[in-house]
């Protein structure tokens, strides 16, 4: 598929930057529709786990005979991962305006890489809150166990709020990404601290995201399967 074409170098930026920006998916795919299956089926809940559209985007659009393999063959051989690539989680995130509940819950993922692909992105000046991501590429090491991932989880719960990024960006390189000209994201999940904006009253229509999570290097008593589990029931 010729979307994937530069694939290659994105990965190499990615191990460099802690981050990459792929390109934009408006006109590569029916975003619009996309977006209106994902509403119907999430109802009124902000997050849902694979969803029937989102997994159908994921075959259809080469997330998964594409990047999947790419991304399984970096993780043997740059992070040392034992587990399969199945080892995947697929999460759909529509936050409504004037929604405020979800703004600045800064955190790390429990899994090696995530991938943001802006569905659904309103239209916004500089300055307005539209649920832009708030992110520090690699900011801490890849943790070598689980003690030491909930250390350094732990460690950044201080920063897990709009104080806590403002504090960071003074000290720390943070980038912002609006999504506007719809080019979707990957960092380093575990690496990289990340949060969300809110999205103001004042726009006319939801932001939708689908994130997958690939490849969680912790045992099944760790952290993340964990809280997985328990959002699960």
């Amino acid at each position: 598929m010729a979307y994937w074409d530069n694939l290659d170098d994105n990965l190499q930026t990615l191990l460099r930057d802690g981050y990459c920006f792929l390109p934009p998916i408006k006109n590569v795919f029916p975003l619009d529709d996309i977006f209106t299956r994902c509403e119907r089926e999430i109802g009124d809940r902000i997050y849902a786990e694979n969803l029937e559209a989102h997994q159908n985007f994921v075959l259809e659009s080469g997330i998964s005979s594409v990047l999947s393999p790419a991304l399984f063959a970096l993780a043997r051989a740059s992070f040392g991962y034992e587990g399969s690539e199945s080892n995947q989680y697929h999460v759909s995130r529509l936050v409504r305006p004037g929604d405020m509940s979800e703004g600045y819950r800064g955190h790390f993922d429990s899994h090696l890489f995530t991938l943001v692909m802006p569905i659904k992105i309103p239209d916004s000046k500089e300055g307005d809150m539209a649920g832009n991501l708030l992110f520090h590429p690699a900011i801490r090491r890849e943790p070598k166990g689980e003690i030491s991932n909930f250390a350094g989880k732990l460690n950044f719960k201080r920063y897990a709020n709009k104080a806590g990024f403002d504090r960071l960006a003074h000290t720390e390189e943070q980038k912002i990404a609006s999504f506007g000209d719809s080019r979707p994201l990957l960092f380093l999940g575990r690496q990289t601290f990340h949060g969300n904006m809110p999205v103001d009253v004042s726009f006319d229509t939801g932001r939708l995201t689908l994130l997958t999570h690939f490849f969680d290097p912790s045992p099944s008593w760790g952290i993340g399967s964990i809280l997985r589990k328990i959002r699960a029931r």
